[in-house]
């Protein structure tokens, strides 16, 4: 008989500590090519053991995010898959504003991102991704003032890039924050 976690609540729209919305989003990155998600792989994606996993696993599945029993896999509920899919879009737009817009190295925006994702108000992201689709609209040669702002690392950190849709992450971005 499965356990009361393994059945999935409705999911509360409550705040997420910085930690389970990590654990989150790693569950939903890891569980993009299958639909469910091992301990062993969160443990090593995270750099942790697997009973830190269980605990936060267990959270997950209180709160109607995932189903989880004790020696299964995870898996994520409808709730879970849209709150980690904006979680990651948070990230991953963070992510490239500091590489892509403000030239900052790689690891730093990654590291970085990871911080800002957790404290940022879904209002911000919305303007920064207005701001930076500002940036992308003006030409670097003229255009109002301030275009030219960027500097060459960051110019530089973008080339050889797809193009960023900065507007589309808009979208994604929205209720990235509940609970705020």
């Amino acid at each position: 008989m499965p356990t009361r976690s393994a059945r999935a609540a409705p999911a509360r729209q409550e705040p997420l500590s910085e930690t389970l919305e990590d654990y989150l989003e790693i569950v939903f990155l890891l569980s993009r090519p299958s639909a469910t998600v091992r301990v062993s792989d969160i443990a090593r994606a995270k750099a942790v053991r697997m009973p830190t996993v269980v605990t936060a696993l267990h959270r997950l599945a209180e709160r109607g995010y995932l189903r989880y029993a004790a020696g299964e896999n995870a898996q994520l509920t409808r709730a879970g898959a849209a709150r980690g899919r904006r979680i990651a879009a948070r990230h991953a737009f963070l992510q490239r504003f500091l590489s892509d817009t403000l030239g900052v190295p790689e690891a730093i925006a990654a590291r970085d991102a990871c911080g800002l994702e957790h404290h940022l108000a879904p209002e911000t992201l919305e303007r920064l991704a207005a701001f930076v689709d500002y940036l992308d609209r003006c030409p670097l040669g003229g255009g109002p003032p301030g275009c030219r702002w960027r500097s060459a690392e960051a110019r530089a950190a973008g080339r050889g890039r797809r193009p960023f849709a900065w507007r589309a992450w808009a979208g994604r971005l929205r209720g990235a924050g509940e609970g705020r």
